[in-house]
């Protein structure tokens, strides 16, 4: 078991990790691996510090990084779709489409 005090520091770890555009990923494996520990743990320390599984953590992250940059930038939902380790701007759009009920292109019209 894990005490509280490491789970805090892991979970700010983590959250440090998603801040940095660099290293987006929305793979829970990925940040498990960066952080040394595994993907159930991170999941459950998520759980614990948030009250959601660490896949529904990042899922809110890259969907609201990937709005950030529909409405303040001109990146082509390539680029973000690439900047958020997507393989495909039709995986990108499925995922943002499920996620947002819309797709990223009519987020962007809707809300200029």
């Amino acid at each position: 078991m894990v005490n509280a005090w490491r789970c805090n520091n892991i979970f700010q770890k983590f959250t440090e990790l998603l801040s940095r555009e660099k290293e987006l990923s929305n793979k829970v494996k990925y940040y498990a691996q960066k952080l040394n520990i595994t993907p159930q743990n991170l999941n459950a320390i998520c759980r614990k510090e948030t009250g959601q599984s660490s896949n529904e953590f990042i899922a809110d992250h890259n969907i609201n990084e990937a709005k950030r940059l529909l409405l303040y930038t001109d990146v082509t939902i390539g680029e973000i779709a690439h900047r958020l380790n997507f393989n495909d701007n039709s995986h990108f759009t499925k995922y943002f489409k499920r996620h947002v009920e819309q797709t990223p292109i009519n987020f962007r019209n809707d809300n200029y």
